[in-house]
């Protein structure tokens, strides 16, 4: 049911080439591989790489990497709309869909990610060095394996706005 890593060719999706990434998962930590140039001209820096985790708020790194745990082991994908904070103080609402890959033996250690802006929800200059701020919407997607009976929507609402002062109202 998970596509091989080997079969992806970015070429086949040049559409979306602006808007797909790559994300490496190691079973504790992620890191993104590769940052499509859309987001990274919304957010004013390419954030890939192995400190990409360190840009996004403690609640909500801790949150995503719970739920790509349960991705590689479920085999499902996953859709989130999160709120992201650009280095110009921009704050915007995002859709990200994450889909795991298979990488050698079966195992599933990289996603495909393709990200696309919703809207843009103002302006904020207190937290320059944090891009994820928050999640407003998360949720699983059945890929032929089923999904896992967790209520995301309760879990996503501890996440939402978490930088210290930060609100939608502030905006």
């Amino acid at each position: 049911m998970i596509p091989d890593r080997e079969n992806f060719n970015p070429a086949n999706l040049t559409s979306l080439l602006s808007d797909i990434g790559i994300l490496d998962w190691d079973g504790e930590k992620y890191y993104l591989r590769l940052l499509g140039t859309s987001a990274i001209d919304e957010l004013g820096i390419d954030f890939s790489g192995p400190k990409s985790t360190q840009m996004s708020a403690a609640p909500v790194r801790d949150f995503v990497m719970s739920n790509f745990k349960t991705i590689f082991n479920f085999s499902c994908g996953l859709q989130a709309v999160v709120v992201e904070r650009g280095r110009a103080g921009l704050v915007v609402e995002a859709a990200i869909l994450f889909l795991p890959m298979a990488t050698g033996e079966g195992k599933l250690n990289q996603a495909l990610t393709c990200r696309r802006h919703l809207t843009t929800l103002g302006y904020d200059g207190k937290y320059p060095d944090l891009i994820q701020l928050g999640i407003n919407r998360m949720n699983f997607i059945d890929l032929g394996s089923g999904v896992p009976d967790i209520d995301l929507e309760a879990e996503v609402k501890k996440t939402l706005y978490i930088a210290p002062g930060w609100e939608s109202s502030s905006l």
